[in-house]
């Protein structure tokens, strides 16, 4: 399971790019707790319901899925950090004296990753 660590993940901004790694937004291959899904795999759903799984890898194969962690406050630390670079406060249209002269100045979308 090398994708938590080779994939790359792509955000885009306009013109701004960042790459991570799954792993950089939290996501972790279990190794542990994939291989006792394995051995379980054949060991439950009583006495036939084991043996038909046993059977059925034995003769065909059987895929059983990597248990993947994603843990939410890597990821939201991560965006954080892009969203520092990213977020822009709302301006207000205003108007301004200065001297006999008024000066309006033209407000600002914001917006918040």
């Amino acid at each position: 399971m090398s994708y938590p660590i080779t994939g790359k993940i792509l955000f885009r901004d306009a013109d701004k790019l960042w790459v991570a790694s799954p792993a950089e937004l939290g996501m972790v291959f279990d190794p542990s707790a994939s291989s006792l899904a394995a051995y379980k795999y054949g060991r439950s759903g009583g006495v036939f319901g084991a043996l038909a799984s046993q059977v059925r890898a034995g003769g065909l194969g059987s895929d059983v899925a990597p248990v993947i962690i994603f843990d939410q406050r890597v990821a939201y630390t991560y965006l954080q950090n892009i969203a520092v670079q990213v977020d822009t406060p709302v301006l207000e249209a205003s108007l301004r004296v200065d001297g006999t002269n008024v000066i309006a100045e033209p407000g600002q979308l914001g917006r918040f990753l």
